[in-house]
């Protein structure tokens, strides 16, 4: 019997936070053992029986779970009950172009899926509300993370002290390493540039994705748990950049429990 091994850096009476590893699903070859990538290549049979094993660890239904496709931009989708009521084509469509997902509704998973990018999931507990954010370079230059934030600033005043980002397995200071322009567009966005620059050596630069997502999760959330793991260098998870896009992808989200 396959069992989805995953990790719960945050879990208390009213919702689970998740981030899945690896292990121990039915994928094979470059996507062995748990990918819940649905566009990377593998057969989607093999993605669906995989997430049906997270879904059975985190507690909900196993058409419960819901999974943008992710394009690096910054729309968020809000899952509430007229989106479950869609039929699973709708639903697809509505998630097409999103990179963050937003719900109050209990008894349902939201995750985003990644295999360097930062995997950013926020606790509101005033409002009993998630968000699942995916933020890669991208997003961190284009400002996702505020930009979900804010809309769900907008649409219900969060309490400072009742927010948590939690940011998690993401590829490291150390391992990620962009041509200039590619830091000159993340930079821009930041008051401080070099406290998420690493070093330069032979014109490439080092950035520190981590502390980026931290530095713009601080702007709401009065707490902030972050994961140390480099996915390019752990075993544990899956790496665009040491394996190449036809890879798996893991996913980080979480649950508001019934």
């Amino acid at each position: 019997m396959k069992k989805a091994i995953i990790n719960k850096p945050y879990e208390d009476s009213e919702f689970l936070c998740f981030t899945t590893t690896n292990k121990g699903g039915y994928s094979q070859g470059n996507y062995g053992e748990l990918n819940l990538g649905a566009y990377c290549g593998e057969k989607i049979d093999i993605v669906r029986e995989n997430r049906s094993l997270v879904c059975s660890e985190v507690g909900v239904k196993g058409n419960m779970l819901f999974v943008p496709r992710e394009t690096h931009q910054t729309e968020s989708i809000i899952i509430d009950e007229s989106f479950i009521q869609l039929s699973e084509e709708e639903q697809e469509q509505r998630m097409s172009n999103a990179d963050a997902l937003i719900t109050s509704q209990p008894a349902i998973a939201i995750a985003i899926s990644t295999a360097d990018c930062v995997p950013v999931v926020i606790i509101d507990k005033k409002n009993k509300r998630t968000a699942a954010i995916h933020a890669g370079w991208r997003g961190i230059a284009a400002e996702i993370i505020i930009k979900t934030l804010d809309k769900m600033q907008t649409l219900q005043p969060m309490d400072r002290d009742q927010t948590i980002a939690i940011i998690g397995p993401c590829i490291g200071a150390n391992s990620f390493e962009v041509d200039y322009d590619v830091w000159e567009q993340i930079a821009g966005v930041f008051t401080n540039p070099t406290s998420i620059f690493k070093e330069k050596n032979d014109k490439k630069y080092k950035v520190d994705l981590r502390r980026a997502a931290e530095i713009q999760s601080n702007r709401y959330c009065g707490e902030i748990i972050i994961s140390q793991e480099d996915t390019k260098t752990s075993n544990n998870y899956y790496s665009a950049r040491r394996d190449g896009f036809a890879t798996g992808r893991f996913l980080s989200g979480a649950v508001i429990k019934g």
